[in-house]
């Protein structure tokens, strides 16, 4: 794990590395925050809040392209995200800035390291809840960053599956979320069924 020192844009979004997102930038500092970036290629980092309290952790996002630019400077932009990090301190603003950042340790990404289990129970779960109308390429090598981008889940627990920060820990929070949306599906079916009977 390293220490760095990044700019901080907080949001109620959790995104994972490799997860791409659009943002709409208004605000003053975060506009300048953004042209900074542009123009010095700088990567920032991306606390997530929640009932409007600043969570300890978040995810490193590079900027990918300016989307679009209207006359006031706002701007539609596309992100991806890069490493998750732990922060340790808040300077809001940070001086001669308008935004705020701090220091932040990385941890080792562990997107890639998934075994041939996940990876079939991923491509179950698929079958299963779109009934067989969808089938996953074979060729397609999955991480758990991208399971669980493509899975939908609530932000919150977004967050909490950032928390586990070991391969054991993600890879039974995947399982164990698949397996209840599932069972929410099975019991789903089994209510209609129940009910265009009577």
């Amino acid at each position: 794990m390293n220490e760095q020192i990044i700019p901080y844009f907080p949001l109620g979004i959790v995104v994972l590395p490799g997860e791409k997102a659009k943002l709409h930038i208004y605000e003053a500092r975060y506009k300048q925050l953004i042209n900074e970036c542009r123009i010095a290629e700088f990567n920032f980092g991306i606390p997530f809040v929640f009932n409007s309290k600043l969570a300890d952790m978040g995810c490193e996002v590079k900027l990918n392209k300016v989307i679009s630019t209207e006359q006031n400077g706002e701007m539609e932009i596309e992100i991806e995200g890069t490493r998750i990090f732990k922060m340790n301190n808040f300077q809001n603003p940070i001086p001669t800035k308008l935004y705020g950042g701090g220091s932040v340790v990385f941890y080792k990404s562990l997107g890639h390291e998934i075994d041939h289990e996940l990876n079939d129970y991923f491509r179950w779960y698929i079958s299963v809840i779109t009934s067989n109308k969808k089938r996953l390429p074979d060729d397609v090598k999955y991480s758990v960053y991208t399971i669980a981008e493509s899975l939908n889940i609530h932000q919150r627990d977004r967050y909490r599956f950032i928390l586990c920060r070991n391969i054991t820990g993600m890879r039974n929070f995947l399982i164990n979320y698949m397996g209840l949306q599932v069972e929410i599906k099975k019991r789903a079916l089994k209510l209609k069924q129940n009910f265009l009977l009577n």
